[in-house]
């Protein structure tokens, strides 16, 4: 596990810690994500497309039994082939 101090950080200072709060059904092809952070509930509406996008980041992000990502992958949108 990374230190919070650590040069090797990943994650910049600039975004805010959250805790899932809720996810919605899908409907019309979209889901929703709501999040608590500190001071607010920030509820977002993403394409189906993009939540898969986004889980398959967060798997590709997961730490191995190493401590190093399993695969490195860029967080901009995919381009589609």
């Amino acid at each position: 596990m990374l230190h919070e101090n650590s040069a090797l950080q990943r994650i910049p200072e600039e975004y805010k810690q959250a805790e899932l709060r809720t996810v919605t059904p899908a409907d019309k092809g979209n889901i929703g994500i709501a999040f608590n952070t500190e001071d607010k509930v920030t509820r977002l509406k993403i394409s189906l497309k993009d939540s898969e996008t986004l889980a398959y980041l967060m798997r590709s992000q997961s730490f191995g039994s190493a401590g190093k990502p399993k695969a490195e992958v860029s967080s901009s949108s995919p381009v589609d082939s």
